[in-house]
């Protein structure tokens, strides 16, 4: 694959001015009640990307703020940011999704739809910027698992962008309610774990059409108090080949990512 290259400049002036964009957004005109917050924020023991490669092979730190409203509508802003380093904004690590999507959910179905901006941080000369298309249909009244069917579009911005394309997950997933006695109170801890596979369509990214990797995963909801929790997650990634090097990213190697992240919600 091959990509050229481009100076990202005044990069910090334009995501302080989406943020500042968003939250003028959620506050204005609009009864504080059809509102709801979620700011997501934890440490990942390395950056494990959606076409399957690792990205940033060191910890991250990533963060997301969803803004709500009503039961269909929701935005925010999605970064993460390569920790111990000493390169801030220097790797692949480092990236801004600005989102805006659209979920429904019936007795049989839940549909999510959602189009994003992603924007590579300034990394010395190089620049990829992308717009992202992601859509998903979960089955929810099946029996034992949930199975459920996820795409992503990746499009290019222009000729600094890699080769656009389509990848297609087909999963399940399984949330076991568990409960345990500690520290004079019981706790509510759910289990769930999923299991996916990824197919590439077209080539995105320059790799092999076909099955790509598999995944499997396990994450808890431990509830701290009522609007906080605590979520442990582990990722188990298994390649099946078939992914371009891109720059210094690790590809087509088993990858074991570990994350804990705190969630609040307002």
């Amino acid at each position: 694959m091959e990509y050229v290259y481009q100076k990202t400049t005044n990069y910090a002036t334009w995501q302080s001015f989406v943020v500042l964009v968003v939250l003028f957004v959620s506050t204005t005109h609009v009864e504080a009640k059809e509102w709801r917050y979620t700011l997501t924020t934890g440490v990942f023991s390395k950056y494990l990307v959606k076409p399957g490669f690792t990205a940033h092979n060191k910890p991250i730190l990533v963060n997301d703020i969803t803004i709500s409203y009503g039961d269909n509508w929701y935005f925010g802003i999605w970064n993460s940011t390569g920790i111990f380093d000493g390169e801030v904004g220097k790797d692949f690590g480092d990236e801004t999704d600005v989102y805006v999507g659209w979920r429904k959910k019936w007795e049989q179905i839940a549909l999510d739809l959602r189009f994003s901006y992603f924007a590579l941080t300034e990394i010395d000369e190089f620049n990829n910027d992308l717009w992202i298309f992601d859509g998903r249909i979960d089955f929810i009244k099946t029996p034992v698992v949930t199975p459920y069917v996820a795409i992503r579009y990746f499009g290019d911005t222009g000729k600094w962008s890699p080769k656009p394309g389509w990848f297609i997950w087909p999963g399940v997933y399984k949330t076991f309610p568990l409960h345990f006695h500690a520290l004079g109170k019981r706790w509510n801890t759910p289990l769930t774990l999923d299991a996916k596979l990824a197919f590439a369509l077209d080539k995105p990214f320059g790799s092999s059409n076909g099955f790509t990797y598999a995944q499997i995963g396990a994450s808890f909801n431990i509830p701290i108090r009522e609007n906080i929790s605590l979520i442990p997650s582990l990722t188990w990634h298994i390649p099946n080949g078939g992914i371009p090097q891109l720059g210094k990213a690790t590809v087509n190697k088993h990858q074991l990512v570990y994350g804990m992240q705190m969630q609040f919600r307002f």
